[in-house]
């Protein structure tokens, strides 16, 4: 059986995007964002389980373009942690491993192999879950009414993904802890601290009309 499964949730609308098209199928040179994300996941030749909403009426038109490791259920929740954890129990039904789970953003195409392969080696070697994440390098405030104070950006990282777990490990966390942003804080919920693998800021989510231009700016 697999030691390894790509997660990828692909079920969100993508308000912040302020388009009628949910932002994985956002087209760049003909084709939707996450065609891109896919297909840098599959150079490590791992299954990937793509969850997207149950009444998607677009994946069909481009699932002829993904490759064959790509496992398509329409099994997607209101949120990302309950699409996450309705393909985290799609998972266990079909192994009965313990197998290391990636989570990886829909909206991430521009993740990198070198990085990816770092996080897997990291956590092989120390048996511990982790994910990508890069320094805060800028100043940060925060704004609360209008009382604006500065943070400390000292130990401060931005969480990007894949995070990479053992199912089981997360599969109690997120049960236990469905309302979180990502599956890292899940599993600081339960006690244990993921390890932090220093990826590149490339890897950015495509979460506005800017990041889609930054894409096009890029040219990958």
């Amino acid at each position: 059986m697999q030691d390894y499964f790509f997660l990828v949730p692909c079920a969100g609308y993508g308000s912040r995007m302020n388009s009628d098209i949910p932002k994985q199928y956002l087209q760049y040179q003909n084709k939707p964002i996450i065609y891109y994300t896919l297909k840098s996941l599959s150079d490590f030749d791992f299954p990937i389980l793509l969850i997207v909403s149950p009444d998607d009426g677009y994946i069909s038109q481009y699932q002829h373009l993904f490759s064959n490791n790509v496992n398509i259920q329409y099994i997607g929740g209101t949120t990302r942690s309950q699409s996450v954890l309705n393909g985290l129990n799609y998972i266990s039904n079909y192994t009965h491993n313990n197998p290391w789970i990636l989570v990886h953003d829909g909206a991430r195409p521009l993740v990198n192999f070198q990085d990816v392969k770092k996080l897997i080696d990291t956590c092989i070697n120390c048996q511990e879950g982790g994910l990508l994440a890069v320094k805060i390098v800028d100043t940060i405030k925060k704004k609360v009414n209008q009382n604006i104070t500065t943070l400390d950006r000292e130990g401060m990282y931005l969480a990007q993904t894949p995070q990479m777990f053992k199912l089981d490990m997360l599969l109690k966390a997120l049960q236990a802890h469905e309302n979180v942003s990502d599956e890292a804080s899940a599993i600081e919920q339960v006690g244990v601290n993921p390890l932090i693998i220093e990826g590149s800021r490339f890897n950015i989510k495509i979460t506005t009309q800017e990041d889609l231009a930054w894409l096009n700016f890029l040219n990958f």
